[in-house]
């Protein structure tokens, strides 16, 4: 076809060989292929000079239209390959607060692939597993704790956050500045059930033993939304990280947990290892930089 159109437009078997740096009998040869293959005539042989047949003019403006639409569509496969256009399905645990994820990782990466359809939904943690392993979202944004032993998913991080004592305005500590973690030995710690947030007991265990106590009340719940609420209605108080929108409510307040008694939250992008989405991969590859 490139063959063709380029013998067009010079209108000459040597300039347009040259142009296309084949020889001249294979520029014949391919043109004659076409002819057979086409099953007519596209140009007039004449001794020193050549022309388009009728069935070759109308042939050229199909052929062009043609060349124009294989490029764009290998341009396009070009950036699906690359995954610089495509689909990309995010799934955030819905305690998350935008601001721990929009600034530094969803709006670079809609500055860099901008024609990448990003597709967002929040869940917890139980629903986010589900979809994943049903192949109904590419990555998933939550907490390290949340992907533990989950066959087939790898994760990478993304960024961590202090924890602290979250708890009602109404509670009796609240207002003082003399509190310590110690002293809320004796409330009810509410946390997520295993179903939905598997180990969160003995993660709480072993932030409380090493401040030397084990709570008094540990209620559980069916998952961390639940949680929440308990707490900013007065019930009990429970551990969260910053990234959660939870520690902005009116409601509640917190107390800074020392990072050696409570180590730092972190947050993964959790994908199934045979994810093959190349929008996926490109997401992923920017958490390393």
């Amino acid at each position: 076809m490139q063959y063709f159109i380029t013998l067009a437009r010079h209108m000459n078997f040597t300039r347009a060989a040259e142009a296309l740096f084949v020889s001249q009998p294979t520029l014949s040869r391919h043109i004659e292929l076409l002819e057979q293959e086409l099953g007519f005539a596209l140009i007039e042989r004449e001794k020193k000079q050549i022309s388009l047949t009728p069935a070759g003019e109308a042939m050229l403006v199909t052929l062009k239209s043609a060349l124009r639409l294989i490029e764009a569509g290998r341009e396009q496969g070009a950036r699906l390959a690359r995954g610089s256009q495509g689909l990309l399905r995010v799934g955030l645990l819905d305690s998350l607060d935008g601001d721990a994820l929009l600034p530094n990782l969803i709006a670079p990466f809609r500055r860099e692939c901008p024609d990448v359809r990003l597709e967002f939904e929040r869940h917890s943690f139980n629903a986010l597993r589900d979809r994943l392993s049903w192949g109904k979202l590419d990555v998933l944004i939550t907490v390290d704790i949340d992907c533990e032993n989950l066959a087939g998913v790898a994760t990478r991080p993304v960024a961590s956050f202090p924890k602290v004592l979250l708890m009602s305005r109404l509670h009796p500590l609240a207002g003082r500045l003399d509190r310590s973690f110690a002293d809320f030995r004796s409330d009810t710690f509410f946390i997520p059930g295993e179903e939905d947030s598997p180990g969160r007991e003995q993660a709480l265990c072993a932030v409380t033993g090493r401040c030397g106590f084990t709570p008094a009340c540990i209620r559980t719940v069916p998952n961390l939304e639940s949680a929440f609420f308990s707490v900013a209605a007065g019930l009990g108080v429970m551990i969260v990280d910053k990234s959660t929108k939870y520690i902005r409510d009116p409601h509640c307040t917190y107390l800074e947990l020392d990072e050696a008694d409570a180590p730092r939250a972190v947050l993964v992008a959790a994908y199934r290892q045979d994810n093959t989405n190349p929008a996926a991969k490109r997401f992923l590859e920017r958490l390393k930089a």
